[in-house]
């Protein structure tokens, strides 16, 4: 019995230049595609797809390589298309949920800038990997319908018990007293 080969998991990494083999490195069905995302500062998953071509995503955008030169960079838990909520960093950013629109390698910095799509707008300014907390998106299928799901949820009609005397400023609130 012989087992498949192993796959590799994934990497990421960015195409800075155009690959000195032409375009012999590109499925023929994709070459349109390659040569609109490459090069640049975008940061692709690339993974094993069998024993000749490398399947490589941008968000839903999928083309098909060959083994070439890219540069990788470190995977910080991100990927295009993935919900995030902003981290309001004790009130110096502002807190919002979006979903990451674009991914670029900051070379200077070496690390990856994302960039949100927000409910009401797009954002300009980039976020870090350290300022974000991936969430789950939420079915529509699974909101809210205003029907009680609780078992035995009398418990919110019990009355609370109600202190005697003053309160612990000392006085005596006659709402609170009966």
């Amino acid at each position: 019995m012989q087992l498949p080969p192993l796959k590799r998991p994934p990497v990421y990494g960015v195409f800075r230049w155009w690959p000195q083999e032409g375009e012999s490195w590109i499925h023929p069905f994709d070459i349109g595609i390659v040569r609109q995302l490459v090069p640049g500062s975008r940061v692709f998953r690339r993974e094993d797809l069998d024993e000749q071509w490398l399947s490589v995503t941008y968000g839903k955008v999928r083309f098909r390589i060959q083994s070439t030169i890219w540069y990788e960079v470190d995977y910080e838990g991100f990927d295009v298309g993935d919900f995030v909520e902003i981290k309001s960093r004790m009130g110096q950013a502002d807190p919002c949920v979006g979903r990451i629109r674009d991914m670029f390698w900051n070379h200077q910095a070496r690390l990856i800038e994302y960039y949100l799509d927000r409910t009401d707008v797009a954002q300009v300014r980039p976020c870090l990997a350290g300022d974000m907390t991936a969430i789950e998106p939420v079915d529509p299928a699974q909101r809210f319908t205003g029907e009680s799901t609780l078992r035995d949820s009398d418990w919110f009609q019990r009355e609370l018990p109600r202190p005697e005397g003053p309160d612990e400023f000392g006085s005596f609130d006659k709402r609170r007293s009966r």
